[in-house]
């Protein structure tokens, strides 16, 4: 550690006045990154204060200069727990081990990933169970005000498909746009497609989804996810492209929104509008616009776990990460257009 960092360190640890520890304990860590105790430390001091966002970017930026030390994993994933986002802590427990799988700690990562990937799975049924339940109610006022069974069907159709799970869902949906949407017949560019998401797939962290790429005949500059990993992207997103780097970033994008079950919960919440406007003209198209809406906060973390994906298979980190990058222009642009 250098001169300058270790006297830091010692009027860290001498020091009486809660700001001038902080001062110091900054000061280490900006003069010797590689120092992880100060590290660890400056991350737990932002979590005692509630500040959850920069505690984690304390962690994050340890993280790219040192992914392999299962200290900070294991800071990470017990700071996401604290906020009850399991499933990103399981995501970072299971990435160190599919990098990392011959470490002592890869075994218990492992077991403690599943535990809580399990209690995100159980959270998001009792969601969707119960938006799906009030989705069933709203059909069935519709039927007995209006005498049509046709919501109170959709209604049950909704309940049903949304019980089997994220894999089932998205295995459906893809079906059908595949029966009903023009895909593109070049085989050499979708094997291109499919050969950049495999990759992209290895280290998404949600093994138990079967990724699968589509290419549409569509020209415009788009893509998107269905749950359980289903990944369309439109043919003009391909021409757009100036590198392969570049398309990469936007399918890491559109895994990261399946990864985090972006899709699923949407799913839940438009069916629900979808039932709720079934008598309001024009309603079935807002519900439409609604259900491919991402929050902002869901827009982040997904440019921030499509970042990681794109970054450790190997493609330059920023064609998710920079604003203005060719898709990641076209992608922000998309959104903000949504209502």
């Amino acid at each position: 550690m250098p001169p300058g960092a270790r006297a830091y360190w010692r009027e860290y640890e001498t020091q009486t006045r809660p700001l001038r520890r902080l001062v110091a304990l900054e000061l280490v860590v900006e003069e010797a990154p590689q120092f992880l105790p100060a590290v660890l430390k400056l991350a737990d001091h932002h979590a005692q204060r509630q500040d959850y966002r920069e505690s984690l970017a304390v962690l994050e930026r340890a993280l790219t200069d040192y992914p392999d030390r299962a200290e900070l994993v294991q800071a990470q994933a017990n700071l996401l727990t604290q906020q009850q986002k399991w499933l990103e802590a399981a995501i970072a427990l299971n990435q160190f081990a599919v990098f990392y799988p011959d470490r002592p700690e890869t075994a218990a990562f492992q077991q403690r990933a599943r535990q809580l990937q399990e209690r995100h799975e159980t959270e998001l049924r009792q969601r969707v169970t119960e938006n799906a339940i009030a989705n069933l109610l709203v059909g069935l006022a519709g039927y007995a005000g209006r005498g049509n069974p046709g919501g109170a069907v959709t209604a049950l159709q909704t309940f049903w498909a949304l019980g089997q799970g994220e894999s089932a869902l998205g295995q459906s949906y893809a079906e059908n746009l595949q029966k009903s949407l023009p895909l593109l017949d070049n085989p050499e560019t979708v094997a291109y497609v499919r050969r950049i998401g495999e990759k992209l797939a290895q280290y998404a962290g949600r093994n138990e989804f079967k990724y699968e790429f589509f290419v549409l005949q569509d020209e415009a500059a788009n893509a998107f996810a269905l749950p359980g990993g289903k990944i369309f992207v439109n043919a003009g997103a391909i021409l757009l492209s100036q590198s392969e780097a570049e398309l990469a970033g936007l399918l890491a994008h559109e895994l990261a929104h399946a990864v985090l079950s972006h899709g699923f919960q949407l799913v839940s919440r438009g069916n629900l509008t979808a039932a709720a406007l079934q008598n309001v003209p024009g309603g079935g198209q807002a519900a439409n616009l609604l259900i491919l809406s991402y929050s902002r906060d869901m827009e982040r973390q997904a440019d921030r776990l499509g970042t990681r994906i794109l970054a450790t298979a190997g493609y330059a980190a920023e064609w998710v990460a920079q604003p203005d990058g060719g898709f990641g222009r076209a992608e922000r642009e998309k959104n903000r257009e949504q209502p």
